[in-house]
């Protein structure tokens, strides 16, 4: 695994009650103090299992774990995974940010900005771009603090009933392809994650099931739109009354031709997705490539 961040060196910050915390890259001694954290803001830690797949020499991509800390006590954590990104057949880097925690009793104190701070002024030198998908009450921040961009709108897509898939698709070249790199050792990995099953149905196309809105719902993780030129694909085992959903680029080809399969868009009702991201000043032509990213559940870290 290539190093390609800066490790984060221990700094003092001040915070908006003028505590004073200590922010710095995190080490395996530090692992059963985010557990911890993690089980005190959402009820529920993380196994030790899926820390390691996610975050420990499990995971095939760089990743680190910026935390902040207070008389050696961890209050909150910014995790993050450099993923190989593609634009028109040639690899970029991005750094995916997941699972801010902060926990609650430390919250609305700068935290969140003192990390983004850090980030914008250290990591984004070493890649091409930032990006995370943030709730509706940390996206104000990213947008009118940090001048972070949108390229897009994920978009929720949803049928009830068997997947009869889409006759009519022209399959695009490799070349045009802007996604995330998913080859077989980041399929492999990312469809592991302890505690989950997945359905991988063929080579590029990957079933989730869950229980959304109190629901079983089958999400499709992956689905090479590609592959299915001129087919009906039935997914083995999708009763009729169980619906099956895309997370997808609202301005994406694909999105059309869902809509026109009478995939309705009211879940986005009940449930929003945010994109947004972070440029380098050395790349702003990728934010025009970007809003054609081909984007699925599996980019999202929610499956």
């Amino acid at each position: 695994m290539t190093k390609l961040l800066p490790k984060f060196e221990p700094r003092q910050v001040k915070l908006k009650d003028n505590k004073e915390i200590t922010i710095r890259s995190f080490d395996k001694g530090d692992v059963k103090k985010c557990l911890l954290l993690r089980k005190e803001v959402y009820g529920a830690a993380f196994s030790r299992k899926e820390w390691e797949w996610k975050f420990g020499e499990n995971c095939p991509f760089y990743s680190d774990v910026l935390l902040a800390e207070e008389a050696g006590k961890v209050v909150g954590i910014q995790p993050m995974i450099v993923f190989p990104f593609v634009v028109d057949g040639k690899e970029k880097t991005s750094l995916m940010l997941l699972d801010l925690m902060v926990t609650p009793s430390w919250q609305a104190k700068g935290i969140f900005s003192a990390f983004i701070d850090i980030l914008q002024h250290e990591a984004l030198k070493s890649v091409n771009f930032i990006y995370t998908f943030p709730n509706k009450r940390s996206l104000p921040g990213f947008i009118n603090k940090f001048g972070w961009e949108i390229p897009f709108q994920p978009l929720l897509l949803s049928k009830v009933g068997r997947l009869r898939v889409l006759q009519d698709i022209t399959a695009a070249p490799e070349s045009s392809y802007i996604g995330l790199k998913k080859d077989n050792a980041y399929l492999d990995w990312r469809y592991s994650r302890p505690g989950m099953s997945y359905a991988r149905i063929e080579k590029k196309t990957v079933l989730a099931w869950q229980k959304r809105f109190g629901i079983r719902c089958g999400l499709l993780a992956e689905f090479d739109f590609a592959a299915y030129e001129k087919r009906i694909v039935d997914v083995k085992g999708l009763a009729g009354t169980a619906p099956l959903i895309f997370l997808i680029n609202s301005k994406s080809r694909a999105s059309e031709i869902l809509k026109n399969y009478r995939f309705a868009k009211t879940l986005n009702l009940l449930r929003q997705f945010n994109l947004v991201v972070k440029v380098n000043p050395a790349d702003t032509y990728l934010l025009k490539n970007l809003s054609q990213w081909q984007l699925s559940f599996g980019d999202v870290d929610v499956i």
